[in-house]
């Protein structure tokens, strides 16, 4: 997607911004420490300070929780907002005027134009469904909301309506308002018979309307009043509408969210709209039981905290735990809410036992590394050897997916002591990241490189870091641009485009040209290219996680330097290239036998004759490539 802000302007906020005062402006107490600035992270609690500021490069990493960044990194994660928002944020504090990409805003024009016709469409069905549930067809529908206690108040605030079982009144309706059936299908609001004609998507369903945090219909929840399945039906996937990013209230819940900082996410739409009825502002609802990361980081801009709040049968349960390692993963502190009594959801126990018994229940929360535990202990016999392995395993497999090295740390001191085990007899499971760098407060965090490759990849980014004259020469050498992992790519293609427009390699005489120093200007023009270059990334759809992953990476290549450093820099040189040619053509003829293996399945001789000789030719080359090799190096730490 085109930004609408040109890079231009990007690059003279990021330049007028300088990062030490951008920090100290929050509140951080930073002492100077060698080159770098050293203070308490603001990101989480420490007595020892951990967090380090690089001017010269224009970043900051801590070594206790692992986050890492430029400055637009910083104010995102401060001030929990999106990137244009943060773009604007310090423009205006360098008192620079926000200018747009004219064709992006043409482009982003033409697609709010369309966005803005599919509002308009599910605004037009919601509000026929309200008068369905008003008319003479809704009578079983409003019996069932009176049955389950709901006010009329309620009915109106939550835009609740019915869809009957005609199946065309819908299409008919918004036909006449002479709305295209590719827009009526776009909108999820229609289905299409084999002839093409359409009918309404939802049949004799009491109607919930899905809004987004503005209030406007996204899509819908359909529920069935009699016998029948699917009890629940949401809208397909649309551009407007996603199930795992939506979250049913927040319109409504929003405001006394923030004021509490605090969500209690329940199971079902009737459990959030008697939650509000009986006065609980703050409660909403996932759509249907999964939690998914997207959910977390919705809350997380809101709530410091989440209740977990899920109906009390064998599925909640289940789904309890399966939230437990979303949560986990997204370190958002959360606890797990039990019902007492026979009432299995909050809209029956509300109604059965009223809102101070309710009021109650949430304030006797659990942890939800003690709900695990108290679930494992339950699975696993823990007088017997066997199945206190496998309550260790079922607990450190969680444990490991926390992202703060800490968090970790006192979890596992935690299950050695419930297990009674030596705590280092607890292995972390495999982990999604590993440890690169040491510091007074812990390690800092970097995604693995992807396969062997892209390690070798890495490893030649780290000594360009550090050694930028030798920038030109390497890219003499090597396809930088054709990197395999997709961090190293993206941080190849930020630094080719530096070295395009002459800002690399750098020119500092007056630096001490020690391998720091340099490593930190060069992170500052990669930190810088990043962005734009994630958006030509071909062949793969990026997403800020990628360039958050890319982040990282630039920041631990400045602070750590190559391996070896003993070594004559030519001949370092030489047994970095020589690691990376071996294993682009390993990798190479790995993806060759995966040809030929589906070129059998197949069943296709030509493609299979073609891969065979590709997969032979790669052996030969490798193998008198080899022989002309030096010895291969002992494996550097990956990072």
């Amino acid at each position: 997607m085109r930004s609408l802000f040109g890079e231009d302007l990007k690059r003279r906020v990021r330049e007028a911004t300088e990062i030490v005062d951008l920090i100290r402006s929050y509140g951080v107490e930073l002492k100077r420490a060698g080159r770098n600035w050293k203070g308490l992270c603001p990101f989480h609690q420490e007595k020892t300070p951990s967090f380090n500021v690089n001017p010269e490069g224009q970043y900051y990493k801590c070594f206790g929780c692992g986050k890492s960044g430029d400055v637009f990194s910083f104010v995102m994660a401060h001030e929990r907002v999106e990137f244009p928002d943060a773009l604007r944020m310090l423009a205006e504090r360098a008192n620079i005027r926000v200018e747009v990409d004219p064709a992006a805003v043409a482009q982003a024009k033409k697609d709010g134009d369309w966005k803005s016709y599919l509002y308009r469409l599910n605004r037009s069905a919601a509000a026929y469904y309200r008068e369905q549930l008003q008319g003479g067809e809704g009578e079983r529908a409003r019996a069932y909301l009176k049955r389950r206690g709901i006010s009329e108040e309620m009915w109106e605030t939550f835009g609740l309506g019915y869809a009957p079982a005609s199946g065309n009144g819908l299409v008919r309706r918004l036909q006449a308002q002479r709305a295209p059936v590719k827009a009526l299908e776009r909108a999820g609001l229609v289905g299409l018979r084999e002839d093409g004609t359409p009918y309404d998507y939802f049949r004799d369903r009491l109607m919930f309307p899905i809004c987004d945090q503005q209030g406007r219909e996204i899509g819908f929840g359909g529920r069935v009043l009699e016998e029948g399945e699917p009890k629940y039906l949401n809208t397909r996937e649309t551009i407007l509408f996603s199930k795992g990013r939506s979250i049913y209230g927040l319109h409504l819940a929003r405001e006394a969210i923030v004021e509490q900082r605090r969500a209690v996410l329940v199971e079902g739409y009737t459990d959030v709209i008697v939650s509000h009825q009986f006065g609980f502002r703050n409660v909403v609802a996932a759509l249907g039981t999964a939690v998914t990361a997207d959910h977390t980081r919705v809350l997380r801009r809101m709530a410091d905290e989440v209740d977990v709040l899920l109906d009390s049968d064998a599925a909640g349960e289940n789904a309890a735990e399966r939230s437990l390692t979303v949560f986990f993963q997204e370190a958002l502190p959360a606890r797990v809410v039990r019902l007492p009594g026979a009432a299995k959801d909050p809209c029956d126990f509300l109604l059965a036992f009223g809102r101070e018994k309710f009021a109650e229940a949430l304030r006797e929360r659990q942890e939800l590394f003690d709900f695990k535990f108290a679930r494992v202990a339950r699975t696993h016999d823990l007088s017997k050897p066997d199945g206190i392995a496998k309550a260790a395993k079922e607990l450190m497999d969680l444990v490991s997916l926390a992202p703060d090295p800490v968090r970790r740390a006192a979890f596992r001191r935690e299950v050695a002591a419930r297990l009674n085990l030596p705590e280092h007899e607890l292995r972390f499971a495999q982990p999604v990241k590993v440890a690169v760098a040491q510091g007074e407060g812990g390690v800092e965090e970097v995604s693995q490189p992807e396969h062997s490759l892209a390690h070798a990849e890495r490893e030649v980014l780290r000594w360009l870091f550090h050694q930028p004259a030798w920038i030109l020469t390497t890219v003499g050498e090597v396809d930088l641009t054709g990197f395999a992992g997709v961090s190293e790519r993206l941080i190849a293609k930020a630094l080719l485009a530096a070295v395009d427009a002459g800002r690399l390699p750098p020119q500092a005489p007056d630096l001490t040209p020690d391998s720091h120093s340099l490593s930190g200007l060069v992170a500052r023009e990669v930190l810088a290219g990043l962005e734009p270059e994630a958006d030509l990334f071909a062949g793969k759809v990026l997403d800020e996680g990628d360039l958050e992953r890319a982040r990282a990476v630039c920041v631990a290549l400045a602070e750590e330097g190559p391996k070896f450093a003993r070594l004559k820099p030519e001949e370092l040189f030489e047994m970095l290239l020589t690691a990376l040619r071996r294993e682009r053509l390993e990798h190479e003829l790995s993806e060759a036998k995966r040809a030929v293996a589906a070129a059998r399945a197949r069943g296709d001789a030509s493609e299979l004759e073609a891969a065979e000789r590709r997969e032979q030719d790669l052996q030969m080359t490798l193998l008198r490539a080899s022989k002309a090799w030096p010895r291969r190096p002992r494996r550097m730490a990956a990072t």
